[in-house]
């Protein structure tokens, strides 16, 4: 919310208007970040209004209450907890709390360990403003984002690949980041996932990591496993089909899984492997009915 907002008021600020005119009087709703200036009134109490910046570690300091923790918060939630603290020592206390300055921060979203406002003085190359969000995850897709904050409306942003940058040492790619600007390592799009459920050691999602999916033996590695209570050689794989909703239920004998001479069964994204149990039906038949209805919900969702 704060990327959002920050880049509709530099925006604004290029074409003439006030900060408070560009998020039409949400700059109060701001999340303070460090390096923000603070302009705080007390009224009728002269000695205790200042104008604070907000150190590198989120807190400002006042007078008679000490130092405040304040990144994260509204200037509204600001003013409310200096007003409580101030009640202690005056009588009602009025207390109004405003951001003068935004401050010198860039931000990183997406994937990225960390990810978060960190204050920059000048400029921070791209590979040490990532070393400070505690570098991509595992999760990250092949293409850095930057948005610079003086970019004119329209303009392209800015793509970096993130194998070349990271792995192949481009070292052109290692573009300066300015405060006002938002780093965005691009997520990867999910590939789907697989279910398991029945008498194995971890029923659920299994979240696919190729766009080939993956087997049943790989699945039920995954899972754990079987329970004691396996009926292994009544197992079934079963596949909705999006297009017109058709249940499609495949036998599975999976007595010998573990054998090399066992002939692995590719799972779709979707696909549900039941591992029926040799003692109780009811109980893991509405489990499967369970999954049946929550993958058929998922199809539906997605539009296929």
């Amino acid at each position: 919310m704060r990327v959002l907002t920050l880049i509709l008021v530099f925006a604004c600020c290029a074409s003439g208007q006030t900060p408070a005119a560009a998020t039409e009087g949400k700059i109060e709703d701001i999340r303070i970040a460090p390096d923000d200036v603070l302009d705080i009134v007390v009224f009728r109490e002269p000695d205790l209004t200042r104008t604070v910046r907000v150190s590198s570690s989120g807190q400002i300091s006042m007078p008679v209450i000490g130092n405040i923790k304040v990144v994260g918060s509204t200037t509204d939630d600001v003013a409310q907890r200096i007003k409580t603290m101030l009640s202690k020592s005056l009588v009602d206390p009025d207390v109004s709390v405003a951001i003068k300055e935004l401050g010198t921060t860039v931000s990183v979203i997406g994937a990225v360990k960390a990810p978060g406002a960190y204050p920059v003085r000048g400029s921070i190359p791209l590979l040490s403003l990532l070393a400070k969000a505690g570098s991509v995850s595992e999760n990250a897709d092949d293409t850095i984002q930057v948005i610079r904050k003086s970019a004119a409306p329209g303009t392209p942003v800015l793509t970096v690949p993130t194998e070349d940058l990271l792995r192949n040492a481009k070292t052109e790619l290692n573009l300066p980041i300015f405060p006002g600007d938002t780093v965005n390592v691009v997520q990867k799009q999910p590939m789907g996932v697989v279910m398991v459920v029945g008498e194995v050691l971890r029923q659920g999602e299994i979240p696919l990591k190729s766009p080939k999916g993956t087997t049943v033996r790989q699945a039920l590695a995954a899972a754990g496993w079987f329970t004691r209570e396996a009926k292994k050689g009544d197992a079934k794989l079963i596949r909705i089909h999006g297009e017109d909703g058709h249940k499609e239920e495949i036998p599975v004998n999976l007595n010998k899984v573990t054998d090399t001479s066992f002939d692995d069964i590719p799972m779709k994204a979707n696909d549900i492997l039941f591992v029926p149990s040799s003692k109780s039906k009811t109980a893991f038949n509405r489990t499967l009915e369970a999954a049946i209805g929550i993958t058929s919900g998922r199809l539906i969702y997605v539009g296929h």
